[in-house]
């Protein structure tokens, strides 16, 4: 559709073989899509001794999990952290840490500036 800017009405323009032809690729995509190929290969089914050692292997890896996060969350836990008494407060206040230097007071501003 075009417009005709003399009349403001709307035109269907009709093209011709040749600017159909010209124009289309437009609108086409832009690459080709390949179908997605699937290994089809025959597996047979795993026999009872195959299962055992797998259901065996996966159960030795829930337990390794297991005690390592039991392992965590007791190093993390509040208990520990509440168990040792804090030092106290007019001991730490009294004792500065030796790595801190001691607080220089800059010189005063100048007027003149």
């Amino acid at each position: 559709m075009a417009m005709d800017k003399s009349t403001g009405l709307y035109e269907v323009i009709k093209p011709s073989k040749a600017n159909k032809a010209k124009f289309s690729h437009v609108g086409a995509p832009r690459y080709q899509k390949h179908p997605v190929t699937f290994d089809l290969s025959y597996m047979p089914p795993l026999t009872l001794e195959q299962r055992l050692e797998l259901a065996s292997y996966h159960q030795e890896e829930r337990e390794t999990l297991s005690l390592l996060s039991c392992l965590t969350m007791e190093k993390c836990s509040l208990e520990d952290c509440l168990s040792d008494p804090p030092i106290p407060l007019i001991d730490r206040i009294s004792d500065p840490p030796a790595s801190s230097s001691p607080i220089q007071i800059p010189p005063p501003i100048p007027n003149n500036l």
